[in-house]
């Protein structure tokens, strides 16, 4: 009789996620953490990083002999197995199966490969505040969901971070 594997949730220590699955791996166990590309300002420098998408959670591919939860919660970087008093619920195999399919040529999971910035540098544009529209031009996104626009203001260009979809087209 073949032993049918599932899947687990684990919880990691806070922002140990990679430590915690180098760990478990090092220790023969099956583990897939899912990874975002994210914008990352830091001393006026912006680059893009992988993160975790489930912050905390990373998952684990066991058989029923491999469920050794004592092992598994000592793990360095894990905090323990996701639980429910005595029970260790498996995760469905289709939300696994999801986080895959979305994932890119690198392995980081792609939200909305269709979703597309409808704005060019320099587009006009009109920004919804309240119920009035206040005029402005599109300069870029600042990461995924917000983004820069130019609002005169006293005879002046002022720089403004707005959620994404406050904007309509001109």
């Amino acid at each position: 009789m073949e032993m049918v594997k599932k899947w687990y949730a684990v919880r990691t220590k806070p922002r140990r996620e990679f430590y915690a699955k180098d760990n478990l791996v090092r220790q023969g166990f099956e583990t897939y953490l899912p990874v975002v590309k994210k914008l990352i300002s830091h001393a006026r420098k912006k680059q893009i990083e992988p993160r975790p998408f489930f912050a905390g959670y990373l998952f684990l591919h066991l058989s029923p002999e491999e469920c050794n939860w004592t092992t598994i919660n000592s793990t360095y970087g894990v905090l323990s197995a996701v639980r429910f008093g005595d029970v260790y619920p498996p995760v469905p195999d289709g939300l696994i199966a999801e986080l895959k399919a979305r994932e890119d040529s690198s392995g980081n999971i792609v939200l909305d490969p269709l979703k597309t910035v409808p704005f060019k540098p320099g587009d006009k544009v009109l920004v919804r505040k309240g119920e009035g529209l206040i005029e402005a031009i599109f300069t870029e996104m600042n990461s995924e969901d917000r983004a820069i626009v130019l609002i005169e203001l006293l005879k002046r260009q002022i720089k403004v971070e707005v959620p994404i979809e406050y904007l309509e087209t001109y």
